[in-house]
């Protein structure tokens, strides 16, 4: 009998061995920087799970282009002095009688700090089948370029330039560029093909080369970086903080307790800038940055696993050195977990969508701003909607059951 108690107490031991061991497994933190450099010299692509991918010079291009083949976005480098401005007094015409008088008026354009598709050549757009640069062709499915801007690159030229024209099924570009009194033109076809593990590949417009810098867009969850923000939420600043990859979504909990963990409590945002900025301030007495306190975001990453994340320091330009610490609060990433409740089709869309749900309750579709564009009372099964109200763009399905709270990303066509 003795024999068999000291059994059961030793399997016990075990046993509870196991669980308290798994528990911590569970709970354990990471502490983590990422480095930019004096200066914020680099980009840091930065993954949840196994830490910096690449730090990359962020002084290197220009202008980048988005390499998804049914993608128009083009974006500056603007958070490194890179503006753009369109020319307000013609069309494509005007090519080579371009007048830049009074250009200090001209309203400069950045990229949109919500979603990468929003590139500073984009934020004229009308939406589909108006680009901002440049018109779909229904036809040939090519972006036609229909609009004429001016640069001020990382150097401090002054290039006049003209998106020529997007070969979609190619997804090559091809654009123009030129000193304002249109010497030294440049007529450039990039083919994005050879890029399409990446987000962007950049170009640079004073040596005319291709910029081949991200590492592959599967590989990394944060970036790192120095960018256009909105200080106030109106007035355009150049800010340092942390963007978030294409596709990837996250959330933010203010104020919580530093254990807080419920991470499904709200809606998943797909912003580039969920994280963003904002969570430090210079101190111009003690001339240090005092970070957030109850601050915690929460992100799914590219490894399929949620992480909590929140900040514990910054140097600032120094050294450029972020510190954080970062914690995996979930096995299984938000697309997974939401497809057991939610499941989106066709996605693209164009046209309508269906979606099927196991769950009676409230869908809420909103726009990457948070405003709700259409509100549908769901119940168990398949339900086709139609996308004719819809601007094509970036939505955010969100799926209200009792306390339970359901996301999913949509793109409109």
């Amino acid at each position: 009998m003795k024999k068999l108690f000291s059994f059961f107490f030793s399997i016990t031991l075990l046993l509870s061995s196991f669980v308290f061991k798994s528990e911590v497994l569970a709970q354990t933190i990471t502490n983590d920087s990422a480095v930019m450099g004096a200066g914020y010299a680099n980009d840091v692509y930065y993954s949840l799970n196994t830490g910096t991918v690449v730090a990359t010079d962020a002084s290197s291009y220009d202008i980048a282009f988005y390499t998804t083949i049914w993608s128009a976005a083009i974006i500056t480098n603007d958070g490194r002095g890179v503006t753009l401005w369109a020319y307000p007094s013609g069309d494509t015409t005007a090519w080579n009688s371009m007048d830049t008088t009074g250009l200090s008026t001209w309203p400069p354009l950045y990229n949109g700090i919500d979603s990468w598709e929003t590139g500073a050549f984009n934020r004229n757009s009308k939406g589909h089948p108006d680009y901002g640069w440049g018109v779909y062709n229904t036809i040939t499915h090519d972006v036609e370029g229909d609009s004429l801007f001016v640069v001020k690159t990382l150097n401090g030229d002054y290039k006049k330039m003209w998106i020529v024209v997007k070969h979609s099924a190619e997804n090559t570009y091809e654009f123009r560029y030129a000193n304002l009194d249109g010497s030294n033109e440049q007529v450039v076809e990039l083919n994005c093909m050879p890029y399409v593990s990446k987000n962007f590949v950049g170009f640079n417009l004073t040596t005319g080369q291709v910029v081949d810098r991200e590492p592959a867009k599967d590989s990394w969850d944060l970036l790192f970086t120095k960018y256009m923000g909105l200080y106030g939420g109106t007035t355009p600043y150049p800010v340092t903080g942390v963007l978030n990859n294409v596709g990837s979504v996250a959330n933010r909990f203010y104020p919580v307790a530093p254990d807080y963990s419920d991470w499904s409590a709200q809606p998943f945002s797909t912003a580039r800038e969920v994280i963003g900025w904002d969570w430090k301030t210079f101190d111009m007495g003690t001339f240090t940055y005092i970070v957030a306190d109850s601050l915690i975001f929460f992100d799914s990453t590219k490894a399929g696993n949620i992480q909590k994340v929140w900040f514990t320091g910054f140097s600032g330009s120094s050294s450029g050195k972020f510190y954080f610490s970062r914690q995996v609060v979930s096995g299984t990433g938000i697309a997974e977990w939401a497809r057991e409740a939610l499941a989106v089709w066709p996605n693209p869309a164009a046209g309508s969508f269906s979606f099927e749900t196991d769950e009676d309750g409230l869908l809420r579709i909103t726009d990457l701003s948070g405003r709700d564009v259409m509100r549908l009372q769901t119940t168990t099964g398949r339900q086709t909607v139609s996308t004719a109200g819809l601007r094509a763009g970036i939505y955010l399905l969100n799926l209200e059951s009792g306390a339970k709270r359901f996301s999913q990303r949509l793109v409109v066509r």
